[in-house]
C-alpha cells in the first residue's frame, strides 16, 4: 500500500496543496546504466519515490553509453517519473573529455519555468551540475548535492581544479545537505570544510533477491557453454584499468594452474579491455568470457549462477555491483580499497591486496570450501539486508526530503 508521506507544510506557496515537486539532475540516467552506479541509484530511487505521490522530475542528457549513442530526447512519462533528456552537443568533444554539453539544460536553468520545491544533484562536477545550481539559486530553492564518489580528483586534474576554484566551492556552500555514500567520503567533505552539520551519509540501496529467484538456476551456464561443475568467478564492471582488470587475469592465470576447469567472466561496458582480455585469454589457454554489459534476466541469471565475485578495484565510492553480487548471497573477494569498509569490519568477504597471487589465493581458499563459500555469501547477504537495502535508504531520503523541506521553507 503507498503512504503519502507529504504535507502541506512540505510545499511552496506556488504548489499549495500538490506534494512536493523533486528535480533529480544527472548526466546519465536509465537506459544509459553501463556508466556505472550512478544512473542504476539514480533510476532506482526516482521509480520508487514517485510511486509515493512524490512528483518526480529528472533532468539528463540524451547520451546512451561511452560511445556517445544518442537517446531520442525530449520528455517522456517513464515509470511515474517525468525524465526530460536534453540534447547534447558534439559527439568529439565528449568522447574525448566526457562533457556533455547541453545547451537545452542551460536555458531552462535560467529562463524555463519550473519551479521545484527541492533539487537533488547526483553528481558534482558537470555542466548539468552547474545547471542544478543555477536554478536552485534562482528559484531559491534547497538543493541536496550527492557527488556520488566523484568529489575525490583522478585524472585531467588541472581542469578539475579550476571547476573546484570557480564552482565547486560555489555548490559546496550553497548546498543545504552533502550526501555521503559512505563514512570515508563523509570525512572527504569535512576536508574541504564542509560543517559537519551539512553532511548526511547515504549509501546506496538495492532491491533484495527473493528465494525464488535462484529458479532460474543454470541458464546462463548453458547460454554461454560453461560446463556446470565449472568453477564460475564473476567480475562485474566497466572494462578498465582502475577495475583491476588486468590484475584479475593476473591472477586467475595463477589460479587456473590448480583449477583448470575454472571460468572466469568479465561482464561491463568495454573501455578498451575487451580485445586485450580476448587476445591475453586465448595466448594463454584460459577459460575467459565476455558478454558485455549485462542487464535484467541476463544479468540475474550470471549472479545466479556464479560461485565467487571478484572486484579487485584500485578504488570504489560504493560498488553497486558489488552489493548486487553480496545480495544474492555470493562470497565476495575484493581490494582492501574496492569494498565498503562494513563489510571487512564483519568478514563478510575476502579482502586483499592489489596483487595477482593474493588474489589468486584468496579465490583457491574459496574453490577448496564450499562451507567457507557458503558462510560468507550468508554474510554478505545478512549484511546488505541489514545495511543497503533499498528500502533502508528511501526512509533516509524521505526524512531527508521532509526536514529539508520544513526547515527551508518555515
Amino acid at each position: 500500500m503507498v503512504t503519502k508521506r507529504w504535507s502541506r507544510k512540505m510545499t511552496t506557496s506556488s504548489e499549495a496543496g500538490h506534494p512536493p515537486l523533486i528535480l533529480h539532475v544527472a548526466p546519465h540516467f536509465r537506459p544509459a546504466y553501463a556508466f556505472g552506479g550512478p544512473p542504476a541509484m539514480s533510476s532506482l530511487m526516482t521509480s520508487a519515490l514517485a510511486a509515493e505521490e512524490y512528483r518526480i522530475v529528472v533532468w539528463t542528457t540524451n547520451v546512451a553509453d561511452q560511445t556517445g549513442r544518442r537517446l531520442p530526447s525530449g520528455s517522456q512519462l517513464e515509470d511515474g517519473v517525468t525524465v526530460n533528456r536534453y540534447s547534447y552537443l558534439s559527439k568529439p568533444a565528449f568522447r574525448f573529455s566526457n562533457i556533455l554539453i547541453t545547451p537545452g539544460m542551460t536555458r531552462d536553468s535560467l529562463i524555463g519555468d519550473l519551479r521545484p520545491s527541492l533539487v537533488h544533484l547526483h553528481d558534482f562536477r558537470s555542466l548539468q551540475a552547474i545547471s542544478a545550481y543555477t536554478l536552485a539559486l534562482r528559484r531559491h530553492r534547497p538543493l541536496l548535492l550527492q557527488p556520488r564518489g566523484t568529489l575525490g580528483i583522478m585524472g585531467k586534474k588541472r581542469v578539475k581544479q579550476v571547476y573546484d576554484r570557480t564552482i565547486g566551492r560555489r555548490l559546496l556552500e550553497y548546498a543545504y545537505r552533502v550526501l555521503a555514500l559512505t563514512p570515508e567520503e563523509a570525512n572527504a567533505f569535512l576536508s574541504w570544510g564542509v560543517p559537519e552539520s551539512k553532511v548526511t551519509v547515504v549509501p546506496n540501496g538495492i532491491p533484495i533477491p527473493t528465494p525464488t529467484i535462484h529458479n532460474r538456476r543454470g541458464a546462463f551456464r548453458k547460454r554461454f557453454g560453461i560446463d556446470n561443475g565449472s568453477f564460475m568467478i564473476l567480475f562485474m564492471g566497466r572494462l578498465r584499468e582502475s577495475k583491476g582488470v588486468r590484475l584479475l587475469l593476473d591472477a586467475f592465470e595463477h589460479f587456473s594452474i590448480a583449477n583448470r576447469n575454472a571460468t572466469l567472466v568479465f561482464c561491463g561496458a568495454d573501455e578498451g579491455m575487451a580485445q586485450w582480455i580476448s587476445e591475453q585469454s586465448k595466448k594463454k589457454g584460459l577459460h575467459v568470457i565476455t558478454p558485455g554489459f549485462l542487464t535484467g534476466d541476463t544479468k540475474t541469471e550470471a549472479l545466479i549462477d556464479s560461485d565467487v565475485f571478484c572486484l579487485p578495484s584500485f578504488g570504489e565510492a560504493q560498488s553497486i555491483a558489488l552489493l548486487e553480487a553480496a545480495s544474492f548471497g555470493l562470497p565476495i573477494v575484493a581490494s582492501k580499497v574496492g569494498a565498503p569498509s562494513s563489510f571487512a569490519e564483519l568478514n563478510a568477504g575476502i579482502f586483499v591486496e592489489l596483487d595477482p597471487i593474493e588474489i589468486a589465493g584468496a579465490l583457491a581458499q574459496l574453490a577448496n570450501s564450499e562451507n567457507g563459500r557458503r558462510e560468507l555469501g550468508r554474510k554478505a547477504r545478512k549484511l546488505v539486508a541489514d545495511r543497503y537495502s533499498l528500502e533502508s535508504t528511501l526512509t533516509l531520503l524521505r526524512d531527508l526530503y521532509r526536514e529539508t523541506l520544513q526547515s527551508w521553507d518555515n
